[in-house]
């Protein structure tokens, strides 16, 4: 299959900027320049990008980002043109492909490991080094794309890395397996509702902790064996010894940061992850 030459694309494409921080109004229509791809570059036109709670967290200025910034890293797309340089990701021309988020270099001890979310020396993570995915194009590489099969439609593609993925990488991380107790904070959230999934998919026992009793239901839909609503350590402990964790979870996925991270701690069984 021939690339498309790239003036095959329009010289400009739409796209959602940064104006400021604050609410949803501060993102603003724009438009760009449509990136052309370079040396080992991959061409994606966006067809689905996920809104995470990390673009929410720099929406309103707590993260460090610039005016003018196009957020948007949980992204699906198809592959419609490539640079030079590009042999190992021809086959991937006219496919559809997700994205993970940061762009690696490929040649660093982290990504010689194949360890290549830990890339420090690459193009970077998108929406805060490269543009995101609130836009008509971006520009990949074969090293961080992935091809999606048509069972996968586009919105559940986009998510698969960043909210599907970093819990199960977590989950892998940590050796979770039949038989476990895995208790999960921030249990309610995009990445929270993914594992308690996964954990049940994976034979293991959920406990799952939100600060939003209205998400309960949901969870046990979900799978967990148990949901607690802004717990106390006692509480947890409590549930912990009632399922069979005597010792304590034997994993903790701790997704909320300083309200629960000494609780999570704390929940540990000795020699746990």
């Amino acid at each position: 299959m021939i690339a498309p030459r790239h003036d095959d694309q329009p010289d400009r494409m739409r796209c959602i900027a940064l104006n400021s921080t604050g609410g949803p109004e501060v993102l603003v229509p724009d438009s760009r320049p449509t990136p052309r791809p370079g040396p080992g570059d991959l061409l994606i036109r966006v067809r689905a990008c996920g809104v995470c709670g990390h673009d929410a967290l720099a929406r309103r200025g707590e993260l460090r980002v610039g005016r003018g910034t196009i957020l948007g890293h949980e992204i699906a797309g198809e592959v419609v043109a490539v640079g030079t340089d590009v042999t190992a990701g021809r086959e991937l021309l006219g496919r559809r492909v997700a994205l993970v988020q940061r762009i690696p270099c490929g040649h660093c001890p982290e990504c010689m490991a194949g360890l290549t979310t830990l890339c420090r020396q690459g193009p970077g993570f998108y929406g805060e080094d490269v543009p995101g995915g609130y836009a008509e194009y971006v520009l990949a590489t074969p090293r961080n794309v992935v091809a999606v099969p048509d069972s996968i439609p586009d919105a559940a593609a986009a998510i698969l890395s960043c909210a599907v993925g970093t819990g199960l990488r977590a989950l892998q991380r940590a050796e979770t397996h039949p038989g476990n107790i895995v208790l999960v904070t921030g249990a309610g959230g995009g990445v929270g509702v993914h594992i308690v999934e996964l954990v049940h998919h994976l034979g293991a026992t959920v406990v799952a902790l939100t600060s939003n009793a209205a998400k309960e239901q949901t969870l046990l839909e979900l799978g967990a064996a148990a949901v607690l609503v802004s717990p106390v350590p006692r509480t947890v402990r409590e549930c912990l010894h009632d399922l069979g964790g005597k010792r304590g979870a034997d994993v903790v996925v701790e997704l909320t940061g300083s309200p629960t991270f000494p609780l999570a701690l704390r929940a540990l069984a000795p020699g746990a992850s």
